[in-house]
């Protein structure tokens, strides 16, 4: 009994092991349609594309931007970062005195900032 009782357990783990290599060499449908209609699987791609094309071309999402004074500069920068403190001063005294604002002097210092002193 010992000797059947083994055999039909390795029996069963052939049938077992028969059955996964069946059920792992079923062809898979994306595999068996690209063999059967390869030009449907390229035109449906390519139809796939142009609508990504055209709807980024409709939502404008790769347009380029115009160039800003910031686009080559180091965000991190010591002299940008003063540069963007004095163009903003600048800014601001232009906005609340329009035309009416000249600097008295411009000092420089080692470290090549510019202060403006406005009257």
């Amino acid at each position: 009994m010992n000797k059947f009782q083994n055999k039909s357990k390795e029996n069963l783990a052939v049938e077992k092991t028969k059955e996964e290599i069946l059920h792992a060499s079923r062809p898979f449908f994306f595999s068996t349609l690209i063999v059967n209609a390869p030009f449907i699987v390229l035109f449906s791609s390519l139809a796939i594309m142009v609508v990504l094309t055209i709807i980024t071309i409709a939502t404008g999402s790769m347009e380029n931007t115009p160039e800003h004074r910031r686009d080559f500069l180091v965000w991190d920068s010591t002299p940008v970062k003063e540069y963007d403190m004095q163009y903003l001063a600048e800014e601001k005294v232009q906005t609340n005195y329009p035309g009416g604002v000249q600097p008295l002097r411009s000092t420089t210092n080692e470290i090549s900032t510019t202060f403006l002193i406005y009257q």
